[in-house]
């Protein structure tokens, strides 16, 4: 057992050795394994990263603030732009800012680590306790894909986490600075700016001090004017944003925040179980097959026997871990603190996460550190420390074998091969202002705008962006969104818009298939105003032209007069 040095308020001692000159062998190997961890990996997903760069590229600070959900991490997006755009401008600038955005996020994530190390270390009070606890942070699978990306989940988090070791920092010393307090809750509200969601983790933050050290006149006072704190620098930053948008009333206000949203309505009880999950394991394709199952997808069935073998496995072995961890923290006093923690962190965005768009990873984050810390405390003590501490092996283990497959070099590239197959066999066919359509946003030649944001392909091949600044891809259906009945009305008119233009309208063959294709992920009753039947009724009136590839190939549609006809008729169509 490592040497304990001064007391967490006779609770939580921790080693003496992260003080002083051993600083640096302490923290340097949690430094090494996250830039080797990251080194050879990349991110699956980019998320909104082209999306964060298109809006900041050349916007005013006025159009910047309209994104109420990322508002500290569009204004932070427009510094950078304007320091690229002064020191090192040119062609490519766009380029630079995706590039500047995944580097800020990349250097959150070093100092997330950091924190969850710091924090485990203290906690744990053992060096093998801190880097099983830590690497287990850097391969959950959210947290591992979005540290590659321009998007400001890891950021925010990061900011969480310093207010919360802020928050040990002062029970630690003797000499109590009021500074403390302050500086912890200008952490949690640049949190909650860089990402609006934090805000559901501020509970169980605020309340930490006291489940975990005790009550206190003094930790009262501390966490009142971390509060404060807090409560003005939001109001400060939120406000100010407000009136440089001529918002004065609370209905704007609300309007404001609720644009946010971007139309989406998805909800419900399996989507946030399973998003759950998803954040810390990756489920390739099995998200899909597991809503397949649930909604009894009659073109691509799913049995109980084929869930089960394709993708129950993980599923059952990351709630059985969770499980395990509930449990063990219930067999203590102390842990119970820790339980307390962690349920005041989870159930705010538990209840969120089921009324909104619960499978998307990201939306878990805000109460990461109270299970890392959790899982901290019941590897080091309690009853149950000789089956937490197999069980959080295995689950380790389990996460670098799935997600350093999943996010590896390797398949990244695959990943990017695939789609290019596809696009290369339409390159030699192409012509300006030509566009793509593709059923869902998650076909690999949609997602391939998105994910590889600095490919050549979509800096200045054929991919590169419209003259408008859109994508030169788009999805006929955007499922689950307000959008989403209108999809021939929207498809017609982006049709006769790349026509007019001169262009050629390319469709993913799927489109024109009787059922979806068993590998696609399409499922049908997701979104029960659009079924498959009007897609294929809609797509087979149409005369095609030449066609690319196989199955996964793609359809010229020609502007002749029957499709023009046709389409016209759809434009106006409420």
């Amino acid at each position: 057992m490592a040497e304990t040095g001064t007391d967490i308020s006779g609770t939580l001692p921790y080693p003496a050795a992260i003080a002083g000159a051993a600083w640096v062998r302490s923290y340097a190997p949690a430094v090494l394994f996250y830039v080797a961890v990251t080194y050879f990996t990349a991110a699956f997903f980019m998320g909104d990263t082209g999306h964060y760069a298109d809006v900041i590229a050349g916007s005013s600070l006025q159009a910047i603030l309209f994104d109420f959900g990322h508002l500290l991490w569009m204004v932070l997006g427009w510094l950078l732009w304007n320091a690229i755009h002064v020191l090192a401008g040119g062609p490519d600038e766009r380029a630079k800012l995706i590039f500047a955005l995944i580097a800020l996020s990349w250097a959150a994530g070093l100092i997330a680590t950091l924190a969850v190390y710091d924090l485990a270390l203290r906690v744990g009070r053992r060096f093998w306790v801190a880097a099983v606890v830590a690497a287990t942070f850097v391969f959950s699978q959210a947290f591992l894909d979005f540290a590659h990306t321009g998007c400001a989940y890891v950021t925010g988090l990061a900011l969480c986490l310093i207010g919360l070791r802020l928050f040990f920092h002062y029970e630690e010393k003797r000499s109590h600075s009021h500074w403390t307090g302050v500086g912890a809750g200008a952490a949690f509200a640049c949190g909650v700016a860089v990402w609006f969601p934090y805000i559901l983790a501020l509970p169980g933050m605020f309340a930490a001090p006291f489940l975990l050290f005790g009550w206190s006149a003094r930790r009262v006072r501390y966490i009142a004017r971390a509060a404060a704190a807090s409560a003005i620098i939001a109001a400060v930053m939120y406000g100010s944003a407000a009136a440089a948008q001529d918002i004065h009333d609370p209905q704007t206000f609300i309007e404001w925040m609720s644009a946010s949203s971007h139309g989406i309505t998805t909800s419900g009880f399996s989507r946030m179980v399973f998003g759950f999950a998803r954040s810390f394991i990756n489920m390739g394709n099995d998200g899909v097959v597991f809503k397949r199952f649930m909604l009894h997808d009659p073109f691509n069935p799913v049995s109980l026997f084929d869930l089960m073998r394709i993708s129950l496995g993980k599923f059952l072995l990351f709630y059985i871990f969770i499980t395990v961890l509930l449990a063990a923290l219930a067999r203590s006093a102390r842990g119970v603190g820790f339980l307390a923690f962690l349920s005041l962190s989870a159930l705010p965005v538990i209840a969120f996460a089921w009324s909104w768009q619960g499978g998307d990873m990201e939306r878990y984050f805000p109460f990461y550190p109270a299970v890392f810390l959790s899982l901290a405390y019941v590897l080091s003590e309690g009853a149950w420390r000789r089956v937490v501490r197999p069980a959080a092996a295995l689950f380790l283990g389990f996460l670098i074998f799935i997600n350093g497959e999943a996010l590896g070099k390797t398949a990244d590239d695959e990943r990017q091969a695939a789609a290019l197959a596809r696009i290369g066999e339409i390159q030699h066919s192409w012509k300006p202002h030509s566009e793509i359509a593709t059923v869902l946003a998650q076909d690999e030649v949609f997602a391939f705008y998105w994910n590889f944001p600095l490919h050549p392909m979509n800096l200045t091949g054929i991919m590169a962006q419209r003259p408008d600044g859109e994508p030169v891809v788009f999805d006929i259906v955007d499922r689950n969104s307000e959008q989403a009945p209108r999809w021939r009305e929207t498809f017609a008119s982006e049709t006769l818009t790349v026509w007019s233009r001169g262009g050629d309208l390319w469709i993913s063959k799927e489109a024109f298939a009787p059922r979806p294709r068993a590998d696609s992920a399409w499922v049908e009753g997701d979104d029960p105003r659009v079924p498959w039947r009007d897609i294929h009724q809609f797509f087979s009136q149409l005369e095609t032209g030449r066609s690319t590839g196989g199955e996964t190939g793609f359809f010229l549609l020609p502007p002749s007069p029957a499709n023009r006809e046709r389409l016209a008729a759809a434009a106006k169509e409420n």
